[in-house]
């Protein structure tokens, strides 16, 4: 275990994690959609995006969701268990254009071998909507 990795007793109800900032390039895109196997023509073909009513390509839900595994292992450390973790998408988001994913701690419980810690997990886009609302359990070492 990694000496970057948080500790229950670390974590209290009501806490915010230091929010995670990223920008998507299309690029980013390409390559997702290439490695998933998913090419869905709106997430790299600008084109038939707006000739379909779309402001510009799309990014994928799935790399969306990789932000909140990427907030708490920021959060957390890199060897946090994960046990959970789910997504709903709310609005579309564009390439090139900055996202911040965020999350508060919602409940901590002490079992008899680990903790587990709830979030309530968010990405907002630019003008501070929320495009995904989720939320997660992380298990935590005992201290």
């Amino acid at each position: 275990m990694s000496d970057s990795t948080l500790r229950l007793n670390d974590v209290h109800e009501g806490d915010r994690l230091p929010p995670l900032e990223k920008r998507f390039e299309l690029i980013d895109v390409v390559k997702w959609s290439g490695a998933t196997w998913t090419f869905v023509p709106i997430f790299y073909d600008r084109d038939l995006a707006r000739a379909q009513g779309l402001p510009d390509t799309l990014i994928p839900g799935p790399m969306k969701l990789a932000l909140f595994n990427l907030l708490l292992r920021q959060w957390a450390g890199p060897q946090v268990r994960v046990r959970n973790v789910r997504a709903a998408y709310r609005r579309p988001d564009t390439p090139n254009l900055p996202l911040a994913c965020h999350g508060l701690v919602t409940a901590v419980r002490r079992g008899e071998n680990a903790g587990e810690v709830d979030l309530e997990l968010w990405v907002e886009n630019v003008r501070g909507e929320r495009s995904v609302t989720g939320a997660a359990t992380i298990e935590l070492p005992l201290p």
